[in-house]
């Protein structure tokens, strides 16, 4: 299949990729005949975890997959682990995850549902422009902006005097 050259094209791949994220503990993307990728499969295999695998050598578009993968985090390789929606890595990262406990505490770890995608602090032009685009990529955004109070008792464009003191 040739290259995706269109944005909605893109979107569509990265949706489909997002959402076998989101709905497997265990997400390993892979090629049946790399023996990183058995390594990878034989050590989940190993901790009687379930995990679904999609085999891109297999898939009529995979370099596609493999392309947008490297697009969603700058992994060209494979396996490309996913654990809890958490981007582990590869094989030597996720033989390491296993061996220094961190692979277990994500495997435990409770997902946190946050009631916002994005929060940005000032909101100044970027802070506005940042917040304006995750929202046109369908992200919740809140942006955080510290306003100096007016004194009570002031109105635009004229002085408070306190006991001859000019504020």
């Amino acid at each position: 299949m040739p290259p995706i050259e269109n944005d909605t094209g893109k979107n569509d791949l990265k949706s489909q990729i997002q959402l076998l994220i989101d709905s497997n503990q265990v997400m390993v993307f892979s090629k049946s005949y790399c023996p990183y990728c058995v390594k990878v499969k034989d050590l989940f295999k190993e901790l009687k975890l379930e995990f679904s695998t999609m085999e891109l050598d297999l898939q009529e578009d995979g370099t596609n997959y493999q392309d947008m993968l490297l697009e969603m985090t700058g992994q060209k390789s494979v396996p490309n682990v996913f654990i809890n929606k958490t981007h582990v890595g590869g094989c030597d990262k996720t033989l390491q995850a296993h061996k220094d406990g961190s692979l277990q505490q994500l495997l435990c770890a409770e997902t946190e549902a946050y009631d916002y995608d994005l929060i940005v602090i000032g909101g100044g032009s970027g802070g506005l422009a940042c917040s304006k685009e995750a929202a046109a990529l369908g992200k919740k955004a809140m942006v955080l902006d510290y306003v100096v109070p007016t004194p009570k008792g002031t109105t635009w464009g004229k002085k408070l005097h306190f006991k001859d003191t000019l504020y």
